[in-house]
This record gives structure tokens, C-alpha cells and sequence, in this order.
């Protein structure tokens, strides 16, 4: 993290970089090398306490982060906030869309014309206005498709997916000016959905930070429905962090209704990589997923202080203890008996080595007569636990579904569950082990 004092005499900058068990600090006058120091501490949370009352005590002495307080970057095009404002408030509206093409075209802004074009799409489709819709599209030349996608909806962006295929491992490469371009854009004043793979692969949490300060300027982020971070194929979990990013998330996108976190630690020779979500606090949030594989116990604990009012549905990964993962049941009890999110109505504890002992608490919690789907899947569960979730049913009084997908149970017991529960998904049950028959695993163990 980079802070600036820009105040009379004072022309000064601060940087700090946690890594794991310590920070490198980094002082002095703006266009200098400045000074340099290390802190160590016994534990990363230790590590992690100081950094951020550091930081805390250089935003009171007037630092901030270059930009910040400054006006919004210039924008592409011709901008009405009230046109946009609408647009957010009512965006199954095509009236609104419609209004803001009138505008824009009579500010001979292209997007304009590609709002009309989808709309008359959407009611009649032709070859002349598909043909069009292409032309437009590719004229506004928003994001290369070897840097990600876009969806759009009536000639606005809906969906973004960044995805660096064109060289993630490549050090020099800055999404800045990609991000203030595509971010500050007309196009994007609606977007709801914001999904984000890998950028740089050994500076993703700078990317991040970089795409969380951009995207807080502009007022549609606000508006932003849906965000995915960690949105990945074919890269093992241990590999990949996002690193700290719960009070980002929080200030740049408030208004969110689902947010999938999809991180581990990251270990590699030259150091170690946290995954941290605390601070988390999302008025609007209904659904909240976090993928991984070294769920913890201080992980936990930052999700039970979370500010999550409105939660209906929460599903977690834990992992396995190879990586980390020190939390058992006991460590589930704020959920259990209700306290930490009391709304809940989809539930998913999934990819866990203690799924038998989850499966055995849940029927006696609080939280299993409200619950009308239940997630168990990537787990150890097997026959020998069949007696407990065959009799704990009962207790299950709103539950549509059960999700017993990727564990270890045999024919005749996936027949005992189905004639328990109303509705099983238990498609792809995982096979023993040759070499030790009696050995489970969970489906995403690193």
C-alpha cells in the first residue's frame, strides 16, 4: 500500500507491503528512495494487527492513497448523472435505456445508436441489425478479448469478466489504463455483474487493489449486484490469493447482493501469500460464497463478525488440514445456534474432512427448521454415517434440497438418503482408494 502527504511544505509518501510475519516500510520524500525497514512479529495475525494501525495512524495524519479526494478520472463520452442515476434505479426499464440512447446519440456517442439497435433486437431479431450490433460492439473497442469478456443488455454492459490470457506472468503489464477506460466508460453505468480471474499471477493482490480504487470512483459501483473474485479453471487453489480484500470490497461495491470468494493461502520459494476477508460488511448481501482450501479458524472468526443482515444463503469450503485448516464443529457454533447470521435459508458446509461431524450437528442446530437447502458435497461422508443423516431428516422441516454430491456413499445408501429427503443430488460419489480403502478425502484439497 502506497499513502501520500500532499499538504503546504509537505510532499512526502509512506509504503507498506505485509508479507505473512512481517512488513517492509518504505518512507521519505515523494521522487526519492526514501528509507527502508523491516518489522517482524511471532504470527501473521500479529503481523497483520500492527500493519493495520499503521496504516490506520497515516490516514488520521492526513495521509492517502494517491487520487484519493481527487475528482473522478475524465470519462469517455458525454455523462448525465441523472439519466444514469435512473438507469440504476429501474434497470428492467427499457423506457430508461431508451432515454439515455436519445441522449447519447444526440451527443454522437456510439453507444447511443448500439442501446437502440439491442433494444429493437430483443423485440424482432434481423440480419441488417445484427450485422449492425457486431459493427458497433467492436468500434467501441472497450476490452481486448485476451484481457476478458463482456455481455451487454440493451447496448449496455451487464457482465464484465477480466482475464488475463494474454501473458498473466508477465511483470511489466499495467491494468490500470484498461480498468479506467472500460470503468469510466458510458457503457459501464449499469453494469451489475463484475467477475475477475487472474491478472498478473505474482501481483494479484496489487491488481485488485488497483481495480477496487478505480471501480470506487465511479457511482455504478455502488449499484454493483454481483461480484466473483477468484473466478478460475484449471489452477490448483493453493496456488492462487487474492490476498485482503473485505474492507475494499465493502467501500467500493456496498450495495452488493452476491459475492464469491474463491482463494487460498499462496506459498511459493520467495515467501508466503495471505487470503483475509475481514471487515466485511455488505448491507444488501443475500448470498455469500467462500471457496477454499485452508478455512481457519481466525478466517471464521472474521466471518462471524462480518455485517451481514440481510444473509439468506452462505456456503463455505474448509479444505484440507495440509493446508492449514485447524477448525472443527466447535468452531461452527456461532452459526449453529443462530447467532451470527439468524436468516439463513441455504446453507452450504462443503469440502470439509469433518463433513461426518457437521452432519451429525446440524439436525440439534438452530438453524436446521428454517433451512430449505442444505450443501454437504465434496466431502468425507460415506455409509457409516448413514444412521445419523437418515434420522436427523426429521429435523429438516423446510428443506427442498440436500446436496450429498462427491462423497463416498454406495448405491443402496444414496437409496436410503433419497427416500429420507424429498430431493438428493448425489451425482459423482468418489471411489476408495485401492491402497487403503478406509482413507477420504475431500475434492479440494490444495
Amino acid at each position: 500500500m502506497r499513502l501520500e502527504l500532499k499538504d503546504g511544505t509537505s510532499n512526502k509518501f509512506w509504503e507498506a507491503e505485509l508479507t505473512r510475519t512481517w512488513f517492509d516500510v518504505r518512507w521519505g520524500r515523494i521522487g526519492s528512495d526514501g528509507q527502508k525497514k523491516r518489522q517482524r512479529f511471532p504470527t501473521a495475525y500479529e503481523a497483520r494487527q500492527a500493519y493495520e494501525k499503521l496504516v490506520a495512524e497515516k490516514r488520521k495524519k492526513g495521509y492517502r492513497e494517491p487520487g484519493k479526494g481527487a475528482p473522478p478520472p475524465s470519462l469517455s463520452g458525454p455523462r448525465d448523472e441523472k439519466l444514469e442515476t435512473a438507469l440504476r434505479a429501474r434497470p428492467d426499464d427499457q423506457a430508461e435505456y431508451l432515454v439515455f440512447s436519445d441522449f447519447l446519440q444526440g451527443a454522437g456517442e456510439p453507444i447511443g445508436e448500439l442501446i437502440a439497435v439491442q433494444v429493437a433486437l430483443a423485440k424482432k431479431k434481423t440480419p441488417v441489425l445484427a450485422k449492425r450490433e457486431k459493427v458497433l460492439i467492436k468500434s467501441l473497442a472497450l476490452l481486448d478479448a485476451d484481457l476478458g469478456a463482456l455481455t451487454f443488455r440493451w447496448g449496455l454492459l451487464d457482465s464484465v469478466k477480466l482475464e488475463n490470457s494474454r501473458d498473466w506472468m508477465d511483470e511489466q503489464f499495467d491494468v490500470r489504463p484498461v480498468l479506467e477506460k472500460l470503468f469510466g466508460s458510458p457503457a459501464c453505468v449499469a453494469l451489475r455483474e463484475l467477475k475477475v480471474g487472474v491478472i498478473r499471477w505474482d501481483h494479484q493482490e496489487k491488481d485488485l487493489e488497483a481495480l477496487f480504487a478505480l471501480a470506487g470512483r465511479h457511482a455504478w459501483a455502488k449499484s454493483l449486484q454481483r461480484l466473483h473474485l477468484g473466478d478460475l479453471d484449471n489452477v490448483d487453489m493453493a496456488h492462487h490469493s487474492i490476498g485482503t480484500v473485505g474492507r475494499p470490497i465493502s467501500a467500493a461495491f456496498p450495495g452488493l447482493r452476491s459475492l464469491v470468494l474463491h482463494s487460498s493461502e499462496k506459498s511459493w520459494a520467495g515467501g508466503h501469500r495471505t487470503f483475509d476477508f475481514s471487515g466485511l460488511a455488505l448491507p444488501e448481501l443475500r448470498h455469500l460464497v467462500i471457496e477454499t482450501c485452508s478455512m481457519n479458524k481466525r478466517r471464521l472468526k472474521e466471518l462471524w463478525a462480518a455485517k451481514l443482515p440481510k444473509l439468506e444463503g452462505l456456503t463455505l469450503w474448509f479444505g484440507s488440514d495440509e493446508h492449514g485448516v485447524d477448525c472443527g464443529v466447535d468452531e461452527l457454533a456461532p452459526l449453529l445456534e443462530g447467532k451470527a447470521f439468524p436468516h439463513l435459508r441455504h446453507l452450504g458446509l462443503a469440502n470439509a474432512e469433518f463433513e461426518p461431524e457437521i452432519a451429525a450437528a446440524l439436525p440439534s442446530s438452530k438453524l436446521a427448521p428454517q433451512l430449505e437447502s442444505l450443501d454437504l458435497s465434496m466431502g468425507t461422508l460415506d455409509d457409516s454415517h448413514l444412521e445419523r443423516l437418515v434420522d436427523g431428516a426429521k429435523a429438516f422441516k423446510k428443506l427442498k434440497t440436500l446436496d450429498v454430491r462427491e462423497n463416498f456413499f454406495s448405491k443402496k445408501g444414496l437409496a436410503a438418503l433419497e427416500k429420507a429427503y424429498a430431493s438428493v443430488d448425489a451425482k459423482d460419489q468418489k471411489a476408495p482408494w485401492e491402497d487403503d480403502p478406509a482413507y477420504r478425502y475431500v475434492s479440494v484439497g490444495e
